[in-house]
């Protein structure tokens, strides 16, 4: 009897909550905690952006010196000589321009692709197909090995972003150059006539910042998945 008293209580409850209704008003703990948390939040946005201005004027006014010395010429001068005192940094200027926009564009080929790849599962469809063909899908262990490899690709990728820059930069110099440098150094002899292989590789330039930089695009993109 208790048990069936409790049951058509139980369906009484739940026939008398009207779901347009607060369950519970907030406590005065928890309106305290919002507003704290709201506060909080636009501290730390107003600081960020006070930080970002601050930098913008610590770079211009260590700019300053450079301009009253050598005017506007310091920016669209193409002459980077100290041993006569001319600097320009134009190339420099073009040159981070080149870069990141080809950085972007290939990080987002890739991160996109890695996103589809990690969303639409196929690692996982892979792996089971291997695994069914040697009949091991349903193995207490190897049958989670597909959910798991693909969390860990998930998770790798996810790492990719706490890697500081310099250690792509490195990463770049040290690997990415001795890497390319052949097939560069192919496609200015076969294709020399063509202005985007018209020199050789030899070191730090274009296409290695462009592979360097396309990681942090990946790693944006990536994180969507």
């Amino acid at each position: 009897m208790a048990s069936v008293s409790s049951r058509t209580q139980l369906r009484e409850e739940v026939a008398g909550w009207n779901p347009g209704q607060i369950w519970q008003p907030p406590t005065p703990a928890q309106r305290w905690y919002d507003v704290a948390f709201r506060r909080l939040c636009f501290v730390f946005a107003a600081f960020t952006i006070l930080l970002i201005a601050w930098l913008v004027l610590e770079i211009a006014f260590r700019a300053m010196p450079a301009f009253r010395q050598y005017g506007l010429a310091f920016i669209y001068g193409t002459t980077w000589d100290p041993n006569k005192a001319q600097y320009g940094i134009l190339p420099e200027i073009w040159g981070t321009l080149y870069t990141s926009l080809l950085a972007l564009v290939v990080g987002s080929a890739f991160g996109i692709a890695a996103a589809i790849f990690l969303s639409e599962s196929y690692l996982v469809e892979a792996v089971f197909k291997g695994l069914k063909f040697f009949n091991l899908h349903f193995h207490p262990i190897l049958g989670k090995l597909p959910d798991r490899l693909e969390l860990l690709l998930k998770n790798l990728i996810e790492l990719l972003a706490a890697v500081p820059s310099v250690v792509y930069g490195l990463w770049g110099l040290f690997v990415i150059i001795p890497i390319i440098r052949p097939a560069c150094n192919w496609l200015h002899e076969q294709f020399g006539w063509f202005p985007l292989f018209s020199t050789t590789l030899s070191g730090p330039g274009v296409l290695p910042a462009v592979f360097a930089l396309h990681h942090d695009s990946t790693d944006d993109h990536g994180d969507q998945s």
